[in-house]
């Protein structure tokens, strides 16, 4: 994919990593770009401070950038920075991106805990597992029966996304049903009925995070917030 296919909007948010702080991601504002001359984007912050006097010209850095059609990352360097008439830097337009898009994947591969709730029978909250996830339907797996094709259900599940814990309840309708005999071992897809829209935006920012894991473009958020509560 090229940076122009990539669909970017003037304003978009993305991150850069400087190579010599393993850590630290920046969030920076595009304000302009070409692809064969690169990008233009505001200059760091740090406590409210800015840090473009720090940089300096020809430094590398990573960048991510999620839009409304592909989430990606690449290396650029600094071609230039300017302190006016307000601060910003120019960057290298990327030789190779490494893309990801929502289409390229049906269902996301994942392990993560849920809350079911089987709305036909009155059921009480059960504790299981989602499988998978797209941005149309999800896959449960349990140990036990939940729920027969047709039944409306929902999910409800907690997941950190921009350093904020995120809750999100998808409804909707099972559609599929397969069991595994000799266990009694469902695995239930439910096809949503229609998102509000902040639960729209939840789902699209969890889906695109969960591509970049997956792709290893990024480390699973996971990961840093297990070892910092170690």
């Amino acid at each position: 994919m090229q940076l122009n296919e990539m669909g970017l909007q003037i304003g978009t948010m993305l991150q850069i990593h400087l190579f010599d702080d393993e850590t630290q991601w920046y969030t920076v504002q595009l304000i302009g770009y070409h692809h064969d001359y690169g990008l233009i984007i505001s200059a760091p912050k740090s406590s409210g401070s800015e840090l473009a006097m720090i940089l300096r010209d020809d430094q590398p850095l990573n960048i991510r950038i999620k839009s409304n059609k592909a989430a990606a990352t690449f290396r650029c360097n600094i071609v230039e920075k300017r302190m006016k008439p307000y601060p910003h830097i120019h960057l290298s337009a990327p030789s190779e991106i490494e893309s990801v898009t929502v289409e390229q994947v049906e269902m996301i591969a994942l392990e993560q805990e849920i809350t079911f709730i089987n709305d036909d029978e009155d059921s009480h909250s059960t504790q299981t597992e989602l499988s998978g996830i797209s941005l149309y339907e999800a896959r449960i797996q349990h140990a036990e029966r939940l729920a027969d094709e047709g039944q409306r259900a929902s999910v409800t599940m907690s997941f950190s996304f921009a350093d904020k814990n995120n809750v999100i309840v998808l409804e909707g309708i099972i559609s599929s049903v397969s069991e595994i005999s000799d266990s009694g071992e469902q695995t239930l897809t439910l096809s949503y009925k229609k998102l509000d829209q902040s639960d729209k935006i939840l789902l699209h920012a969890y889906i695109y995070e969960r591509m970049l894991v997956n792709f290893k473009i990024i480390d699973d958020p996971a990961d840093h917030v297990s070892r910092s509560s170690i």
